[in-house]
């Protein structure tokens, strides 16, 4: 298993979002809070305790910095990484690696489905600027891991910037039209 050093690690954003949280196959929805998010994961406060390796089904809204008008519900998939139940109150925390997320339009999605609702016009727009810019990170990750005078500093950050543009590709391709990429 190879470790990350703490440079390397995602960014972490201080974001106190409320979500629901449940393990994988069970019916029941509990309620939480983000402590912080990251491109590959949260931490997550709540009463329910699930075992470090347990599958996790979350939900959250987006705030509207992120998502703006469109009002996207993300739903999405990991494993907990990491717990503690060693706090003051009956709350325990909850390091969850988020390993897909699909994105649904409209108030209160989750529960029902994806149910359209109010969508900014111009999303398809706003997609291919995205995809875009993606396509020049991805490629000048790729131009540093294929310099061999590239320092392994530079080529681990370059492989990670790779990474999240994938990733960020796969999120984007939910958000198009048909749910397919702009041509």
């Amino acid at each position: 298993m190879s470790v990350i050093s703490p440079e390397l690690r995602a960014k972490r954003f201080p974001l106190h979002l409320p979500v629901k949280y449940r393990g994988q196959g069970e019916n029941r929805w509990f309620t939480g809070t983000t402590d912080n998010v990251s491109c590959s994961g949260m931490l997550l406060r709540g009463r329910h305790v699930l075992s470090t390796a347990a599958k996790v089904e979350l939900m959250l809204t987006l705030p509207s910095q992120i998502a703006g008008e469109a009002q996207l519900l993300a739903r999405c998939s990991g494993e907990v990484v990491r717990k503690d139940r060693k706090l003051p109150s009956r709350d325990s925390v909850l390091g969850i690696s988020v390993a897909a997320c699909e994105f649904l339009k409209g108030d209160h999605a989750g529960e029902r489905g994806a149910e359209s609702g109010s969508v900014n016009p111009d999303l398809p727009g706003i997609v291919q600027g995205l995809y875009d810019m993606l396509v020049v990170i991805l490629g000048s990750s790729e131009i540093i891991l294929a310099d061999p005078l590239a320092g392994e500093n530079a080529r681990q950050h370059a492989a990670l910037i790779r990474q999240a543009a994938v990733r960020g590709g796969t999120v984007l391709g939910q958000l198009s039209p048909r749910n397919q990429n702009p041509s």
